[in-house]
């Protein structure tokens, strides 16, 4: 199945949801990848940044708070978040293009996973998105959050945020991705003169990657209402995770995920053997979507490693198709 990444407006939020709502796929859910910055202005997603803090530690009170605010359209019900006249009149200001996309998607059965954004906006978008979580994904996981494991407090807050939704009564749902914007946080954060949030190195970010996916893993064995995608084209996690996917039984709440064009080895692979694979299409102009895949290009610098057996895959499949006795 195809899911797209919305890099525009609000007229085509609602054409890719028409679109994803139209697919049929009975392994998994219809699925559509979105920046909550097309529909929300960017500011609103840094004043709540600003609110939550250095430590980006997100309280049920927050959720609740905000929960509120989404339900009487009325921000200045928030006691819990430090926000000025101005900022709570612009988050006044987003909420129905946020209420909308989420009664549209849990009207039609579509889950949407929040993209994941740079780190002023990233505890907003965080927040936000736990709260869409709270409100809409009672008894089916509409939205979904992106986790970028590169970041050293990745794991942490995929632990805090899954028990957080579990006590509120929701159902949490999550894209487990490495992440994008690596050389633009170590200069932000050389910049800055604060530590840098990316993992020192490459083995280390993989290392926290398989053990977010063996927590979640397991939670979904264990009965939990957590849903999530794997989403890497690095072969050693997805065959870690494969493994322990297989050895606990699980049978759905698990998809595995990569970019079309990017890793179609590892797909193919993944789907021969009976997984839920997914791929992402970026839909947009050329100007709109280029700067996201050259973000994917520099995260995935070591799967092009793999670009040379991807091509002598597909040499040997044309070779079999067209000379089938040789």
């Amino acid at each position: 199945p195809v899911f797209s990444l919305v890099l525009a407006l609000y007229r085509d939020s609602r054409e890719s949801i028409e679109i994803c709502s139209s697919v049929e796929y009975k392994r998994g859910p219809n699925c559509l990848a979105i920046k909550l910055s097309a529909l929300i202005p960017a500011q609103t997603l840094a004043d709540l940044t600003k609110a939550i803090g250095f430590s980006e530690r997100i309280t049920e009170a927050q959720v609740l708070d905000l929960s509120k605010a989404f339900d009487t359209v009325h921000p200045r019900s928030i006691t819990s978040l430090e926000l000025t006249t101005e900022e709570q009149a612009r988050l006044r200001k987003s909420i129905p293009n946020l209420l909308w996309l989420g009664e549209e998607c849990t009207k039609k059965r579509v889950n949407v996973y929040i993209d994941a954004e740079f780190t002023q906006f990233q505890p907003g978008v965080r927040l936000v998105t736990l709260t869409l979580v709270n409100l809409f994904n009672r008894n089916q996981n509409t939205f979904w959050n992106t986790y970028q494991c590169y970041l050293k407090k990745t794991e942490q807050q995929v632990e805090e945020d899954t028990k957080l939704i579990d006590s509120l009564g929701a159902r949490w749902g999550g894209k487990i991705v490495r992440g994008a914007y690596i050389q633009y946080e170590r200069k932000k954060a050389q910049d800055l003169g604060v530590q840098d949030p990316v993992h020192e190195t490459f083995d280390d970010t993989s290392a926290a990657y398989n053990r977010t996916a063996a927590y979640l893993l397991r939670g979904v064995e264990q009965g939990k209402q957590w849903r999530c995608i794997l989403a890497t084209h690095n072969e050693e996690s997805v065959l870690e995770a494969c493994k322990l996917y297989t050895n606990l039984g699980i049978q759905d709440g698990v998809y595995l995920g990569q970019i079309a064009g990017m890793g179609d080895g590892i797909s193919g692979g993944l789907a021969r053997a009976g997984f839920s694979v997914y791929k992402l299409v970026p839909t947009g102009s050329v100007d709109e979507v280029l700067p996201w895949l050259s973000r994917r290009m520099e995260e995935n610098k070591g799967m092009m490693e793999r670009s040379q057996k991807d091509r002598i895959m597909i040499f040997n499949e044309i070779r079999r198709r067209t000379f089938p006795f040789f």
